[in-house]
């Protein structure tokens, strides 16, 4: 793993953000993929405090998946005008 690869999915996160601001919930799997990657990336590095924070926002993002799919199932469409 080197720096492309961290470039990479530093524009993969860029990609979440934005499927983000436009409310699509992919957004946290995708956002789960790169944090997996930086944890690891991370924990190769011998950051212990960067891996732990990269595990909790990614599990985080674990629950913000679930919850916004709980919220999809709640509320209905609103008529169309």
């Amino acid at each position: 793993m080197g720096e492309i690869t961290d470039l990479i999915f530093s524009i993969i996160g860029k990609a979440g953000r934005f499927l983000n601001a436009r409310g699509k919930r992919v957004c946290f799997i995708v956002w789960i993929i790169c944090l997996m990657y930086w944890t690891c990336r991370n924990y190769s590095l011998g950051l212990k405090v960067q891996t732990i924070s990269t595990f909790i926002s990614a599990s985080l993002n674990v629950y913000g998946y679930i919850t916004w799919g709980k919220k999809e199932r709640r509320i209905p469409n609103p008529p169309e005008e």
